[in-house]
């Protein structure tokens, strides 16, 4: 069977194509020498506290799971990042952060739409994330996406703020 992106979805994408043709913006491969930009974004998207450190970055990139991290920078400064990791026919994405001059115009839609496609192309089945219960644009913008809420997970951040268990199966036809 082929596995296509849902007809939203290549809308949501379509709209998005502007930030790739946007002179200055790059969106590469992670290596093990942007681990420190992934901390520091994280740091300004987090109010001071990195979740992850170099050691989960190293074993993320290194893991016996293939983990596709992307690196996105707008004329040379690094402006935010995604990963997912692959298991099975489960795509997990594990990380999304946007410094927060960048967010709410569409990199977010265009991040998401990298992932779709990343595990339409690794044949994956579902996708899934978990997101802070408080996080009320990123919700948003993944129910855009056709993430829909399973459950929640209690406690499930350092701080104890509960976490909403999300999502989305990828189309087949």
């Amino acid at each position: 069977m082929t596995r296509i992106l849902a007809k939203k979805d290549y809308q949501i994408a379509a709209q998005q194509l502007q930030f790739t043709q946007l002179k200055g913006l790059e969106i590469k491969d992670v290596t093990y020498t942007d681990i420190k930009h992934l901390i520091k974004i994280q740091k300004a998207v987090y109010e001071g506290v990195a979740p992850w450190g170099r050691t989960v970055f190293l074993s993320e990139l290194n893991g016996i799971h293939p983990t596709y991290y992307q690196l996105f920078r707008f004329q040379d400064t690094p402006i935010g990042f995604f990963g997912v990791r692959f298991e099975e026919k489960n795509g997990h994405i594990t990380n999304v952060a946007i410094l927060p001059d960048f967010q709410n115009i569409g990199i977010g839609s265009l991040m998401l739409s990298m992932i779709i496609k990343k595990a339409i192309e690794s044949q994956c089945d579902t996708l899934t994330l978990e997101v802070r219960k408080s996080n009320l644009n990123a919700k948003r913008l993944y129910r855009r996406f056709g993430f829909e809420s399973r459950s929640i997970k209690n406690r499930y951040y350092v701080d104890g703020e509960d976490a909403v268990f999300m999502e989305k199966r990828l189309e087949e036809l």
